[in-house]
């Protein structure tokens, strides 16, 4: 929501606001994430006190790899909510209405286009035969080497995290300029909500949260896209 204030004759700026609708559906979708958290780790820990104790091989099959039973449409969606959100929501048009689309066409259409083909076709069937959690533990096995293990599982860390801060940044700068909090506490907020339900429910969480916010953010953009067509 937003209105429009004249400051001069031939001057006008946007001051944005949140309305009782907007705030609606960010606690509606937190607390439909988080609430997701606690019924999956509810589950998981249920199933471990039957089991008899023996948590930690049945929690981390659970939790981090779902039983191997992730299904196809949600685990797409997700990958798609998880490295094109900020970046590709906020990043993408200001960076294409400035510099023009080669950036597109040397990342997304190159990058993003070919490298998850050739993933999906060799590395990803390679890694779920040896029945690997992660390309790092190969690493490890391939060399023989736990330091060789950890400094690319630290690496990875590393990229990711800096990846992950900058989506972070980019909803955190946009909440702060429709309810007035400061940035850092918006990026707390954001960042404690997700790994709280991500700790709790694993991967099947996190999947089924990400479909559930793909389909928001496309309903999100057909509304812009109505408006300012009008």
């Amino acid at each position: 929501m937003f209105r429009t204030r004249a400051q001069s004759p031939s001057h006008f700026t946007m001051a944005f606001s949140f309305s009782w609708l907007d705030y609606t559906v960010l606690i509606v979708v937190t607390c439909g994430a988080l609430s997701l958290g606690v019924y999956r780790a509810y589950r998981v820990r249920r199933r471990v006190r039957r089991s008899g104790g023996r948590s930690h091989p049945y929690a981390l099959h659970a939790l981090v790899l779902n039983h191997q039973h992730l299904r196809v449409v949600p685990t797409l969606l997700s990958l798609i909510m998880s490295h094109q959100a900020a970046v590709a929501l906020l990043g993408m048009p200001s960076e294409i209405h400035i510099w023009g689309t080669q950036w597109w066409f040397a990342g997304d259409l190159l990058g993003l286009l070919i490298a998850p083909l050739l993933l999906e076709r060799f590395i990803v069937p390679w890694i779920y035969r040896l029945q690997l959690v992660s390309v790092y533990e190969y690493f490890g096995l391939r060399f023989r080497s736990v330091a060789v293990r950890r400094l690319a599982a630290g690496l990875g860390l590393a990229s990711t995290l800096m990846y992950i801060a900058v989506n972070i940044c980019g909803p955190a700068i946009a909440l702060e300029s429709v309810t007035g909090m400061p940035m850092a506490a918006m990026a707390f907020i954001l960042a404690i909500s997700a790994t709280f339900y991500t700790w709790l429910g694993g991967m099947r969480v996190i999947s089924w949260s990400d479909v559930g916010q793909f389909f928001l953010v496309i309903v999100g953009m057909c509304v812009i896209i109505i408006s300012g067509a009008r």
